[in-house]
C-alpha cells in the first residue's frame, strides 16, 4: 500500500509542476518570444547560406495591409548578413538594392547555382 501511496504522489508531484508549467506558458509571452527568436535565427542562417552560395533568394513580406503581401527576389548582398537586416541586390534591376529587415519577413525560398532549392516558412 505504501508503494500506491508514493506512486500517487509522485504522479500528482508531476502532473501540479506540468500544470505551473503550462499555464505559465501560456498566460506569459516568453513561449512565443523564444519562438519568435529562434525563427529569426532560422532565417537568419538561411540568408547567411544564401550568401555564402550565391543563391536566388525569394522573400515574401509582411507589409502594412492584412491580407496582402510583397514578394522580391534577388542575391544577398556580401558574405555576411547583418544581425537585424538584409541587404538584397533585386533580380528586376541589377543596378537596385534593398535593405529589408528581417523580422518583416514571413517565407523564403533559396535556389543554389546548382539548381537545390530550399523553403523556411515563419
Amino acid at each position: 500500500m505504501e508503494k500506491k501511496t508514493s506512486a500517487f504522489k509522485k504522479l500528482n508531484q508531476l502532473l501540479v509542476m506540468t500544470s505551473k508549467t503550462l499555464l505559465d506558458t501560456f498566460l506569459s509571452d516568453a513561449g512565443e518570444q523564444r519562438l519568435e527568436k529562434r525563427t529569426t535565427k532560422e532565417i537568419h542562417d538561411k540568408l547567411q547560406q544564401a550568401a555564402i552560395h550565391k543563391s536566388l533568394v525569394v522573400l515574401q513580406l509582411k507589409t502594412e495591409k492584412v491580407d496582402r503581401f510583397e514578394t522580391i527576389a534577388g542575391k544577398v548582398v556580401g558574405n555576411n548578413v547583418g544581425k537585424d537586416q538584409v541587404v538584397l541586390k533585386m533580380q528586376s534591376d541589377q543596378q537596385q538594392l534593398r535593405i529589408i529587415p528581417i523580422e518583416k519577413i514571413e517565407k523564403i525560398s533559396t535556389l543554389t547555382p546548382e539548381g537545390e532549392s530550399d523553403k523556411l516558412i515563419r
